[in-house]
């Protein structure tokens, strides 16, 4: 959807801030997507609603429009994407763990964010963002799903009970 976005705003000259918003926008129709596709994952637009489906045994599918346009400190620009925004929410939530899900296969990851960002697998933000998180980060990518649906089996229930 980004790279529609892009073409789209190459084409018609809108600027990045209205990009970032329908970037927004296209998020959460991904999201209601999801959601709609399998049973217990639960649309979410707040700490408190994602706080709320978490203790009902659901999965909370965020919807970020809201939040990420009321928060004045998130650049509206290209330099934001998906991975800062999870990264800022996973701060927000007090998260032990963040979860970055790549279209590609990632091995094993450098340790350092510049070294992410140099090679394109995250945005600028992501470094200001994750740097100062109290969370750790799995990277992973073509390949890993079954570690992916293990990890999201652990922690559903932890994160219901914990708050987290």
């Amino acid at each position: 959807m980004a790279g529609t976005l892009r073409e789209a705003q190459k084409r018609e000259g809108f600027d990045d801030r209205v990009a970032h918003r329908k970037a927004l926008r296209a998020m959460e129709q991904y999201g209601r997507v999801l959601a709609a596709m399998r049973p217990g994952f639960v649309v979410a637009s707040s700490i408190v609603e994602i706080r709320d489906v978490l203790k009902d045994g659901q999965v909370p599918v965020w919807m970020p429009y809201e939040m990420v346009v009321a928060e004045p400190s998130i650049p509206e620009s290209w330099d934001v994407t998906s991975d800062s925004l999870g990264a800022w929410l996973a701060d927000k939530l007090n998260a032990s763990v963040l979860i970055l899900v790549k279209s590609f296969a990632v091995g094993e990851p450098p340790p350092d964010f510049a070294e992410w960002v140099h090679r394109g697998w995250v945005d600028r933000w992501f470094m200001r963002i994750a740097s100062g998180g109290r969370f750790r980060i799995r990277l992973l990518g073509q390949g890993d799903q079954r570690s992916v649906e293990c990890m999201l089996a652990a922690a559903v229930p932890e994160m219901a009970t914990n708050g987290g």
